[in-house]
């Protein structure tokens, strides 16, 4: 699969300032985006989160309006079932 993307403003500047950096090309971040999403939408699929430890105990979630979406319809999913339960018991 071939695909083209324009990216301009803070995106296009996003990517470039990750090359420099990395020494890395526009497509290896791109990858590693993919890949890192991949395993995000897994675990939100799953009501998971993913996220980062920025010490002292406390987490910083990543989360983008995909997985949000995802996490909110697991959510109710499970919510559905509680109650299906509960009203069977």
């Amino acid at each position: 699969m071939r695909l083209n993307l324009r990216l301009r403003g803070t995106a296009e500047k996003l990517i470039l300032d990750m090359c420099e950096a990395n020494g890395v090309e526009p497509k290896d971040i791109i990858l590693d985006a993919l890949a890192l999403y991949s395993v995000a939408v897994k675990h939100a699929k799953e009501g998971r989160a993913i996220a980062a430890d920025i010490g002292e105990g406390k987490y910083r979630e990543f989360t983008t309006p995909t997985l949000e979406t995802l996490s909110s319809s697991v959510a109710t999913q499970e919510y559905a079932k509680q109650s299906q339960a509960a009203s069977a018991g």
